[in-house]
């Protein structure tokens, strides 16, 4: 006689009935291999700080490029607001005012007005004695180089590196180009005597 055997397999009462903790051995199974899938391995962690290092390294150069050429544009707003503030007060105050430039380390700028009459001597204009009285400085690296048009009388021929504003609201053309070490570059330029100064071209050369 063949005897034939099955393997039932234990049903949900069975476990109720023989093993009150089927249903726990079940549950912490399925968390062990839930934190196995949402675990990094090392290897994984290692891959993840190379790609992260890779991404500065190439953005680096860029935010610091970036960093100058915002310096440069805060510069270039600090000099057309002390050309405009120059510009009107010629007009109200009946007085030529100055705005100058010098290389020298650090490079700066400043306001000046005139005391007396006369254009020849420098030492006619003297800084403005009120807010606006100080020498800014250019960002690290930043130089200028200043382009002036000629003019008809030399009694309006200002120092080389200055641009004045006279009392007839009238100008003397000029570009300024500011550039720092990174060829960035910000030109504000007047191309005629009765037109205000303003920024031309921003821009990496």
């Amino acid at each position: 006689m063949i005897f034939m055997t099955q393997t039932v397999e234990p049903t949900s009462s069975d476990c109720g009935m023989r093993n009150a903790d089927c249903g726990i051995n079940r549950f912490e199974i399925r968390n062990r291999k839930s934190a196995m899938r949402s675990g990094f391995t090392l290897l994984e962690l290692v891959l993840v700080m190379m790609i992260a290092c890779i991404v500065m390294a190439v953005a680096a150069p860029r935010l610091r490029g970036w960093s100058h050429g915002a310096d440069m544009t805060n510069t270039a707003d600090q000099i057309l607001m002390l050309m405009r503030y120059a510009q009107s007060h010629a007009v109200t105050q009946a007085t030529t005012y100055r705005v100058e430039f010098d290389n020298a380390a650090p490079p700066h700028f400043w306001l000046s007005v005139q005391q007396g009459s006369g254009y020849s001597d420098a030492s006619n204009f003297l800084e403005v004695n009120d807010s606006f009285g100080a020498k800014y400085k250019m960002p690290e690296g930043v130089q200028f180089e200043l382009r002036k048009a000629a003019v008809a009388s030399a009694a309006q021929n200002s120092a080389a590196n200055s641009i004045d504003f006279y009392p007839t609201g009238r100008t003397q053309p000029a570009t300024l180009t500011l550039r720092n070490s990174l060829e960035y570059t910000v030109v504000i330029e007047s191309t005629t005597p009765t037109e205000s100064f303003h920024v031309v071209t921003g821009q990496t050369q």
